[in-house]
């Protein structure tokens, strides 16, 4: 269900009119919305954590600076997610075709790295964190702006 979730909140955040979801345990599942689509909406169960991001919304709208809860479940929603993304990554899925092996084998890797890294720089000092994480993504990139 997760997964067709995260597909519905992309097609929801490209302006897409939701019109059906379905999931199932074995038989897969699909949303049904209005418009051609993207590939942000395809590839999006792929690369971003849902479950690891709506418990990252809510350690920062009801933060609790005693209690270690954010992380701990932060962890298990990330691994939670590296599992599913592990299964739902073969030969045979429909959504990965759609995207082609090159684009997937190019993007989705470091897609994931930036949202862990985003979650783990959250987990370990809350938007500080995330704010130091941002810079320093943002070094290479000046660095090679800067050169040319």
């Amino acid at each position: 269900m997760e997964h067709e979730v995260t597909h519905a909140i992309f097609a929801f955040l490209t302006a897409h009119k939701i019109v059906g979801i379905r999931a199932s345990m074995g038989d897969g599942g699909e949303v049904r919305y209005e418009g051609r689509g993207n590939w942000l909406i395809t590839a999006a169960p792929y690369f971003f954590p849902t479950a690891a991001l709506v418990l990252s919304l809510f350690a920062y709208l009801l933060p609790f600076p005693n209690l270690p809860w954010p992380s701990f479940l932060l962890g298990i929603a990330l691994g939670y997610h590296f599992i599913s993304t592990c299964r739902e990554t073969h030969r045979d899925q429909t959504d990965l075709k759609e995207l082609g092996s090159l684009f997937s084998w190019m993007f989705l890797p470091a897609a994931n790295l930036a949202m862990v890294g985003f979650l783990v720089a959250f987990a370990h000092n809350g938007m500080p964190g995330v704010n130091v994480w941002l810079a320093d993504c943002r070094q290479p990139f000046e660095a090679i702006v800067a050169w040319l």
